[in-house]
């Protein structure tokens, strides 16, 4: 088997399932970071290791990076490009001339500074090639390589086994949700972090100006005292918030939403817009959202709108909810439009993208 060292931050419940699959197919160990990330309940970290083998860098000597960089690999991905575990890796094997590819889930490309673009220039650009989640991803890599190697796979955090079989209509959703939780007759279902970046406020903002029959649920945790007084201030009834849930159960939730709102300032990737297209749920999402922009295509399985336009994305909930056999239709075409975004499809394409690099770079050495 083909022996394969992934370095990258922390094994978040998704990045376990995808390594145990690929595990199946490659001799793998795994780098992490750490253990936790202080943003994450500790109830997500929920996945067990059983096809790779792993070691967290935090528990490790000083120069325990180095030790595995100079062991015998057929090929080394860094994931972690931008910390300074990842770095320094690249630093170090730049330095020895060891090949080595870095993995990249998304990017958005933001006006830097001369100085951070520089930065990471020197950093992607000393990749041998790129493993990209797709076409927005490359443009974002090319914005700093000149022409870079990039072989595309399908970025995801949903197995074959649990996507939708059966899309659900809306009149079939309302009658399965718990009465006691949504109390509207529809339902715009947002799932996450309740900070910032992920622009709850902006979605708040939305709800003064929707419908009274359109319920907003945020689903991730305790919100916030400014979120709360948000919600008072204007006195919004049809405004709620869900404690966490395990993960396993976010999938039921979001299947029996009308729809999922995702207003983000600024997503790298997204994976809830996945997760919900998978469950036959459209998706209302902003353009700073990378797997909004490769997935989504308006009035078709979702709408895209402009971040922090509350306006905006009150309009598209409106619109949405004005015509049930429209919505009915957009959810009919979710699951089909990300039926190759699978955990397994994930691990194959990535095997066969592993194989392809390590047979480019035996041509290119003879």
């Amino acid at each position: 088997m083909i022996k394969t060292l992934l370095i990258t931050n922390i094994p978040a419940p998704y990045t376990v399932d995808f390594f145990n699959e690929l595990g199946k197919k490659v001799e793998l160990t795994v780098l992490f970071e750490g253990e936790t990330s202080k943003e994450r309940n500790a109830h997500w970290y929920s996945e067990k290791v059983c096809n790779f083998t792993c070691f967290y860098l935090d528990k490790q000597a000083k120069n325990a990076v180095k030790n595995f960089l100079n062991e015998n690999y057929d090929i080394i991905i860094v994931g972690n490009y931008s910390s300074p575990v990842g770095r320094k890796s690249i630093r170090y094997m730049k330095k020895k001339k060891l090949p080595f590819y870095i993995h990249v889930d998304g990017g958005i490309i933001n006006n830097d500074s001369w100085l951070k673009f520089k930065i990471k220039k020197y950093f992607l650009s000393a990749a041998a090639g790129f493993f990209s989640s797709g076409e927005q991803t490359n443009k974002y890599i090319e914005h700093y390589c000149n022409n870079p190697k990039i072989l595309t796979y399908p970025f995801t955090s949903v197995r074959k086994s649990a996507f939708c079989d059966t899309t659900l209509l809306h009149e079939q959703k309302a009658k399965l949700r718990n009465g006691d939780i949504y109390k509207e007759e529809f339902v715009a279902l947002f799932v996450g972090q309740f900070i910032h970046r992920k622009g709850l406020d902006i979605l708040i903002e939305a709800a003064k100006l929707i419908r009274h029959d359109i319920g907003v649920y945020c689903l991730g945790g305790r919100p916030s005292e400014e979120l709360i007084a948000q919600v008072n201030e204007a006195n919004l009834k049809n405004v709620h918030f869900l404690d966490f849930i395990p993960p396993e159960k976010v999938l039921t939730e979001m299947r029996l939403a009308d729809v999922l709102v995702f207003p983000t300032r600024y997503d790298i990737w997204g994976l809830v817009v996945n997760e919900a297209l998978s469950q036959g749920t459209p998706v209302i999402s902003t353009d700073k959202s990378v797997a909004a922009l490769e997935l989504i295509k308006n009035n078709y399985n979702g709408k895209i709108i402009k971040s922090e336009n509350a306006k905006e994305l009150a309009e598209a909930l409106n619109c949405v909810f004005s015509n049930v056999n429209a919505l009915n239709e957009m959810s009919s075409r979710c699951v089909e439009s990300v039926s190759d975004y699978s955990i397994e499809n994930m691990a194959e394409i990535y095997y066969n993208n592993i194989l392809k690099f390590i047979e480019s770079r035996k041509i290119s050495i003879k």
